[in-house]
This record gives structure tokens, sequence and C-alpha cells, in this order.
């Protein structure tokens, strides 16, 4: 699921979609968001200070772009490979 490109085209449908949905979210909601939809919970604090990081350090790599929409992009692909997303407990 890492390099597959049906993963990456799904985790830029997932970004499109959330901006098209919710336009004027802050990071934090918008995380939020995310992690209702992918795991049917909140992140936990750290989980979203890491977010938070992460959408930083793509943002150094990237630059903000279009709503920062590439950032948010490779968020959404490392959340579908997170463990709790591929395995159910």
């Amino acid at each position: 699921m890492l390099n597959d490109p049906f993963i990456i085209d799904q985790a830029e449908n997932w970004a499109k979609a959330s901006f098209k949905k919710h336009p004027v979210l802050t990071p934090e909601e918008r995380i939020n968001d995310f992690y209702l939809t992918a795991f049917a919970r909140t992140p936990e604090p750290g989980e979203t200070a890491e977010a938070l990081a992460f959408l930083a350090e793509q943002e150094k790599l990237n630059g903000p772009g279009e709503s920062g929409e590439k950032n948010w992009t490779d968020l959404c692909h490392v959340l579908f490979n997170v463990k709790e997303f591929i395995f159910l407990n």
C-alpha cells in the first residue's frame, strides 16, 4: 500500500473531497475529520501534534501549494498505511 498508484490516487481524492466538503477548517479540525473518517475516533493530542509536524515538514519539501493540497494528500497516504487502518481488531 505504500507505493501503490491506486492508494496514492485515493489519498489525493480523499484530500480533495475534504477541502470540497469543508473549505474552511483549521488544520486541527481537518486532522480531526480525517481521523473520524479513517478510524471512527478523534486523534489523541500526540497524534494531532505529529500530524501537524508532518504537515510542516511536507510544506518545507513541497511548498504550501493550492491550500497545501499535496501536503494533505501525503497525510492521507500516511493514514492509509497506519496499522489501525489496515487491520481490524
